[in-house]
């Protein structure tokens, strides 16, 4: 259960931090430009990690009847 709250978690800073870099760029600071493929490529890697995760999870959860039949209920 923790792990499905964990992942959406993640999903939201994950979001909030492409918003953030997306905002940046847009503001033209050379920094953010500058290390804009590092930053995608963090981002990325976080997406894989969290995934990752949940993939692991997921069975485990399914088969314990921990697993809910959507992120609403």
């Amino acid at each position: 259960r923790e792990l499905v709250e964990a992942k959406e978690k993640v999903r939201k800073v994950e979001q909030k931090l492409q918003r953030s870099h997306i905002g940046r760029l847009r503001e033209g600071l050379s920094e953010s430009i500058d290390t804009s493929n590092i930053h995608q490529e963090t981002l990325r890697a976080l997406k894989k990690v969290n995934t990752a995760f949940s993939m692991v999870g997921h069975p485990i959860l399914l088969k314990s009847g921990d697993l809910l039949k959507s992120r609403l209920s």
